[in-house]
């Protein structure tokens, strides 16, 4: 009989280990299916990891500039499209590009960055010569906070941005007078 008890608290003692052990053991990451891509794109440097935070510039309240906001951007984000995106919700500041606006395609000349977007991008984009100004400050300096970019030409659908007030068929350069810093 103390055989057996003893062979009994032996396994006992040996079953707890295990599963005491196994718990400590690494588990194997979960992986997120792949995103779709929003638009076909081609590649230019920017892929950063988890801690990285990027600087958007959204409208203020009264229209006469932009603030800078920093938001977290996620490593498996591409960094273009994911600023695209991210101007699109000012989150209680005046959202720069058109929720409705598609960014078609974008790429890299040097220093300079082509953004190419859908007709809504014109069509949806915020009336009035302040909401165009606060639109173009906007993307201007969120873009040229990219190490690699400098200049920032908009496209929609090929053509070089017409708002009615200004034809964009220049690059659009940072611009510190704009940016109202709190």
């Amino acid at each position: 009989m103390r055989n057996k008890a003893f062979l009994f608290m032996l396994l006992l003692v040996m079953g707890t280990q295990a599963l005491w052990l196994s718990s400590c053991a690494p588990k194997a990451p979960v992986q997120d299916p792949p995103k779709n891509q929003p638009a076909p794109v081609t590649p230019v440097p920017g892929r950063v990891d988890m801690t990285e935070r990027v600087t958007l510039y959204f409208g203020n309240p009264n229209a006469t500039g932009v603030v800078p906001v920093r938001r977290p951007k996620p490593a498996e984000a591409e960094m273009i499209p994911y600023l695209v995106e991210q101007l699109k919700d000012g989150q209680g500041l005046g959202g720069i590009v058109p929720r409705e606006a598609r960014l078609l395609s974008y790429r890299r000349e040097g220093d300079l960055l082509v953004l190419d977007f859908s007709r809504e991008f014109q069509t949806k984009a915020p009336g009035g010569t302040a909401g165009e100004s606060i639109m173009i400050a906007g993307i201007a300096n969120t873009f040229t906070e990219l190490p690699y970019v400098k200049r920032v030409l908009i496209l929609v659908e090929g053509k070089p941005l017409e708002t009615g007030h200004n034809i964009y068929d220049e690059p659009l350069r940072r611009n510190e007078g704009r940016i109202i810093r709190e």
